[in-house]
């Protein structure tokens, strides 16, 4: 599970004009999105700031918790880098917060008769987002994860996070 939220939307939101609210989330929203597909995630909603999304689901794949991870560290990239292009438009920059966690979740369409949603429920997606809200106050990089290591196993890159 994958968790994704801009740190002080909130109040930034409350400074602008509305149309600028939603150019910046557009701006935000379709790299992290197109980033979030690359590794194979599936966005399972957006919700006002936030990207939730599953990975090896709808199908399994061995390696999805370092697609995860891999997504988290290439957001920051990309932020980083929007965000200087931001800044020379007079834009803000944009800091984020991410919560990843592996586990075992229960996926499918929930809901009612009339209207239902693809998604993912149970304690492993509520530790994700847990794990995005501590990054507010506990690490400096915004980034958390509570991953197995044994499949991390081959991503040098992900070895790091689990902590």
């Amino acid at each position: 599970m994958f968790f994704c939220d801009i740190r002080g939307f909130t109040t930034l939101s409350e400074t602008l004009e509305p149309e600028e609210v939603v150019g910046i989330l557009h701006g935000f929203l379709n790299p992290m999105s197109q980033i979030v597909v690359k590794h194979r995630g599936t966005i399972d909603k957006f919700m006002g700031d936030a990207i939730m999304a599953l990975y090896g689901a709808p199908l399994p794949y061995p390696d999805h918790a370092a697609q995860a991870c891999t997504t988290a560290l290439e957001m920051q990239e990309t932020l980083e880098s929007l965000g200087r292009e931001w800044e020379d438009q007079g834009r803000p920059r944009l800091q984020i917060g991410i919560g990843i966690n592996t586990g075992v979740v229960s996926v499918g369409n929930m809901g009612s008769e009339t209207l239902f949603d693809y998604t993912a429920i149970g304690d492993n997606v509520n530790l994700a987002s847990r794990l995005e809200g501590l990054n507010k106050t506990y690490l400096p990089k915004s980034l958390s994860a509570n991953l197995q290591p044994e499949l991390l196993t081959g991503n040098s890159s992900c070895g790091s996070w689990t902590w």
